[in-house]
């Protein structure tokens, strides 16, 4: 009973990580509306049956009727025709893995529709939902209704790769490095924007894409106590962004950002001066109160570092440590070990 409850609880709460986010206004689409047959045409009776589903807003039998007329309609054209109403469907239903599957089966089999652009338009709007967790699609363990941003970042760089010169191809880019962000794969989202950058420089992302970079190189440090080089690196590519773009977008936040990341390198510089003050190991104090002043010299921590260089007075470099005693002398140096060996004998003449 208790492994079959836990069973439960662990579904449940498998389930409610997995609820997509609410669709924003701009993410609900207006669906394509059928058209009407021509007057006096012959109608597959099944035909009328999806439309008047479809514009009933019932659009899980309405896709499900668009499918099995695609199927079997013999008219090349139809069938396009159909195959599209199914995937509008199933965007109507929320069947997001459905819809997507179904648009992209038009592309594959039917690359000289009419209809060919807005599927194309509807493939990049379904994988970027799935990127941003906005849409399901059923998962592996008891068909559970899961979000799958990996799902909708791979569909991502494969649109890109295959429609490198669409309209969307950076915007493609841009949704799954921050899918690689808000999945705590930094390193990733700094690959993909560094490519969105060196692929498409005049995109309207580029100067955001230099922006989040410094950001998301500064998420693989934990912080200056542990790893300060991906804050050093982050730095940098902040310093950059701004000399670039001094009035960009995101200047005032990466300005407000150096500044604190130099405050902070130069308050724990600070704390190893401060430690070794306290032992008396003087020269390294004050090496370390100098590198503040130099590196940082506009922080709090560099009037800090002034203040008690001040008070410190100069003092030599200490001596080097004394050789390890197991560490042989010349005069304990085998001398034969140091002999060159004599030259080998030539017997053959």
């Amino acid at each position: 009973m208790r492994s079959i409850r836990a069973l439960l609880c662990g579904l449940a709460l498998l389930a409610a990580a997995g609820c997509a986010t609410p669709l924003e206004p701009g993410d609900q689409p207006v669906l394509l509306v059928p058209k009407e047959p021509p007057a006096g045409a012959k109608v597959d009776p099944q035909e009328e049956i999806a439309r008047a589903a479809y514009l009933a807003q019932r659009y899980e039998d309405a896709g499900e009727a668009y499918l099995s007329l695609a199927l079997r309609t013999p008219d090349p054209r139809l069938r396009t025709e159909f195959l599209l109403y199914s995937a509008e469907a199933a965007l109507g239903a929320q069947d997001h893995l459905a819809a997507y599957t179904r648009t992209t089966n038009l592309l594959t089999l039917y690359p000289d529709a009419v209809s060919y652009e807005h599927a194309v338009n509807r493939q990049f709007l379904l994988a970027r939902l799935f990127a941003q967790g906005k849409a399901i699609k059923p998962s592996w363990l008891l068909a559970v209704q899961m979000r799958d941003r990996e799902f909708g970042i791979k569909a991502l760089e494969r649109f890109q790769r295959e429609r490198e010169r669409h309209p969307s191809a950076d915007d493609a880019l841009h949704f799954a490095a921050e899918a690689y962000e808000e999945s705590d794969e930094p390193g990733l989202a700094i690959d993909t924007w560094t490519k969105l950058g060196r692929l498409y420089p005049d995109s309207e992302w580029a100067e955001t894409a230099e922006y989040r970079t410094g950001l998301a190189t500064l998420r693989l440090s934990e912080g200056p106590y542990y790893d300060k080089a991906p804050m050093y690196a982050g730095l940098k590519r902040l310093e950059a962004y701004l000399k670039r773009h001094p009035r960009g977008n995101h200047a005032k936040e990466a300005s407000e950002k150096v500044a604190e990341l130099r405050e902070g390198l130069a308050q724990q510089l600070f704390e190893v001066a401060e430690y070794y003050e306290r032992r008396d190991q003087l020269y390294s104090a004050r090496l370390y109160l100098a590198a503040i002043q130099r590196d940082f010299p506009k922080t709090e921590a560099a009037v800090e570092a002034k203040a008690l260089a001040a008070q410190i007075p100069r003092t030599s470099p200490p001596p080097p440590p004394p050789p390890p005693e197991d560490l042989e002398t010349p005069g304990g140096i085998d001398e034969d070990r140091l002999r060159i060996a004599p030259a080998p004998v030539d017997d053959f003449w």
